[in-house]
């Protein structure tokens, strides 16, 4: 069963997997990456939306050639807070499901624009004991959510263009 890995959910932690049958039961069909890149290229249906979303679609790893965990899949900073003894906690699980352990690593690193040295030390640190991380893993993940996150602005853009108009 897949399990959760890295962030404290509850009393769940790398070293004390919680099932996925914990997470929110409010999935939609286009909430893991792959299923996502597919709804926002439809939404913007532009030529150049399509190819990111076919981009997606190749660094995505196919099923069965990784072991999928709880992934929150929006540990972005409005949904991170910090207890007063020190305990970073996610919020608002509702896109969590099963899915590629390196996702929310990718989404952690690219959305707040980690350097170098944090990158590792995450890493590092996300890694459960005996196990060693991938980095090349990670990277992929990374390009991964870059494809995504382009395609849910270009989304954002088409569906509320007034919204994101620069001003003159």
């Amino acid at each position: 069963a897949p399990t959760a890995r890295g962030f404290a959910v509850g009393a769940a932690s790398a070293a004390n997997p919680m099932p996925v049958g914990a997470a929110s039961a409010a999935n939609k069909p286009w909430q893991n990456p792959l299923q996502a890149a597919h709804h926002y290229a439809t939404l913007i249906n532009t030529p150049e939306a399509r190819q990111r979303a076919a981009e997606a679609v190749a660094l995505c790893r196919p099923p069965g050639s990784f072991t999928p965990v709880l992934c929150h899949r929006d540990p972005t900073a409005p949904n991170l807070v910090t207890t007063p003894d020190h305990r970073l906690v996610l919020l608002d699980w509702e896109y969590a499901g099963p899915d590629d352990p390196y996702f929310d690593l990718a989404v952690l690193i690219e959305h707040h624009q980690l350097p170098d040295r944090a990158t590792r030390i995450l890493l590092d640190s996300w890694s459960p004991p005996g196990e060693a991380a991938e980095p090349t893993q990670l990277d992929r993940a990374r390009e991964l959510y870059r494809r995504v996150a382009w395609l849910w602005e270009e989304a954002h853009r088409a569906i509320s263009p007034l919204k994101h108009q620069k001003a003159d």
